[in-house]
């Protein structure tokens, strides 16, 4: 017994002894376990986007350098039906002359060089950014002022030396005009303008906007005043477009039932208007309101605006003429 010696320790067993060599080994194997277990994750998910781009669908994020902020890119066939019940087999397989196009469309990021990148998506952006932009000159309201004024032989004809200079005076059944001058300039010649009423509408471009003032009947067929229209627009010279119209309509002939009919008249008129530029103008229209038909509605029509004019003795002598103003603004 005295020259018994045990079996020396195998390299395991030694091992096994030394916990520090046992905790160094847990350690590996659970390192081990986690990089295979997340390597077979990723192949799995590798094989399912392979799957999806075949089908024509595309769900990945891209990076344009390591500076910019990540993109979420979803796209998808055009012609998928929105319903959740599409399969990817039913998409027809691309032919030869679409297959160049379904490529480049699916094309992957890894593929793609970072100017491709930054070009589709400035792209992008600025589609956005332009859309915005339409919409909301579309949109556009402004803010249109009317003066139904008197106006003497001097003034009309200062308003006619005025239209003129500007390039936008016409005189035919009517005068019409655009004059580069505030209305408060044009109020400043008192002695021959003389304001009854101004009125103040909220007019969005492209968009029609109409009143009417005078008599209402119990039907449409027995009103008698006149309906405005104003349009605003844009004009192929890069401003903006007044388009104005005013339908006129008054009783004439005698009281009794069978005597009774009505005149209709209608004017056209419009003017191009620079109010980005610093330059206030003004539009006009002179020689609406004429001296007759209105024996019969006269009274009652002289207390609502613009026949208040009626009331001039001048006028109806023939010394001074109806005006319509219009000016723009801004909303």
């Amino acid at each position: 017994m005295a020259s018994y010696k045990p079996p020396a320790d195998t390299l395991i067993g030694k091992i096994l002894k030394n916990a520090t060599a046992v905790f160094f080994i847990v350690v590996v194997a659970l390192f081990a376990g986690t990089f295979y277990f997340f390597k077979t994750n990723r192949a799995q998910q590798d094989g399912l986007g392979q799957g999806y781009k075949k089908s024509g669908l595309l769900s990945q994020r891209q990076y344009i350098n390591e500076d910019s902020p990540e993109i979420e890119v979803t796209g998808g066939v055009k012609g998928e039906s929105s319903g959740t019940g599409t399969q990817a087999s039913e998409v027809p397989p691309p032919t030869a002359a679409t297959e160049p196009a379904v490529s480049e469309e699916l094309k992957d990021i890894k593929n793609q060089t970072p100017e491709e990148i930054r070009e589709h998506l400035e792209s992008q952006l600025f589609k956005k950014d332009t859309g915005a932009k339409d919409e909301a000159a579309a949109m556009t309201k402004y803010d249109v002022k009317v003066y139904f004024a008197e106006v003497s032989s001097k003034g009309i004809d200062m308003l006619y030396q005025e239209a003129r200079a500007n390039g936008q005076m016409v005189n035919t059944d009517f005068a019409q005009g655009v004059i580069n001058m505030p209305m408060t300039r044009v109020l400043s010649y008192r002695d021959d303008f003389n304001v009854y009423t101004e009125l103040s509408k909220t007019v969005e471009k492209n968009k029609p906007l109409d009143w009417f003032q005078g008599l209402k009947s119990a039907g449409a067929d027995g009103d008698i005043g006149i309906t405005h229209t104003l349009t605003i627009k844009d004009s192929p010279n890069g401003r903006l477009q007044l388009d104005v119209k005013i339908s006129k309509r008054f009783q004439v002939g005698g009281q009794s039932s069978g005597a009774k009919s009505f005149q209709n008249t209608d004017y056209i008129g419009g003017g191009e208007f620079e109010i980005e530029s610093g330059r206030t103008q003004t539009f006009y229209m002179a020689e609406i309101l004429s001296k007759f038909p209105m024996a019969a509605q006269q009274d009652y029509l002289m207390a609502i605006s613009p026949f208040e004019i009626y009331k001039s003795q001048n006028f109806l002598g023939g010394k001074t003429f109806s005006v319509f103003f219009y000016t723009i603004e801004n909303k």
